[in-house]
């Protein structure tokens, strides 16, 4: 009777530990996101012919469509309610074809409309969506710009221009 007690109770420590195992192997695996912190408010900018905002002049894409911030990483896209995370992966059609259909290119394009703080683009893009704001060739005067004092918002002078037609800052 005791080897029967002490036979079962080692498998149940066994099987306990490889259950373990097992959770640990998962949490390794679904790790896919590089952590990113955003220490200051960012700065947006439109991509030309659509309504989906990048931060202006930083290395990583971060774009924010629809009310929330997204991110490709690795043919994955995550998707946060703060630039700052939490991320969670999204798939097949809960990514919206605005981002599936980015040009490939956009990095490259003039930006015409940029320097808005996140902010401002989190109360007013689904106003702006609704006027095609980005669609008039207007200078977009309404629009209140205070990047005073934002070291993302400073022009670089690299060649581009900003929405007002002054040098805006390049992108990297």
């Amino acid at each position: 009777m005791f080897h029967r007690i002490t036979l079962v109770t080692l498998l149940a420590l066994t099987a306990l530990m490889v259950s373990g195992a097992r959770a640990d192997v998962d949490v390794n695996i679904n790790i896919g996101l590089p952590a990113v912190q955003i220490s200051e408010e960012p700065v947006l900018a439109v991509i030309p012919g659509t309504y989906v905002y990048f931060i202006y002049g930083y290395q990583h894409d971060f774009f924010f469509y629809g009310g929330y911030w997204w991110r490709l990483h690795h043919n994955r896209w995550y998707r946060a309610g703060h630039y700052n995370g939490p991320w969670k992966l999204r798939k097949g059609r809960s990514v919206p074809d605005q981002l599936l259909r980015l040009p490939p290119n956009w990095r490259q394009m003039n930006v015409v409309h940029s320097g808005f703080k996140y902010q401002e683009v989190k109360k007013n893009w689904k106003q702006w969506e609704k006027e095609k704001r980005w669609e008039s060739k207007k200078d977009n005067k309404g629009i209140k710009q205070d990047t005073k004092g934002d070291k993302q918002g400073k022009d670089a002078g690299k060649g581009k221009k900003g929405q007002d037609g002054k040098p805006g800052k390049g992108r990297k």
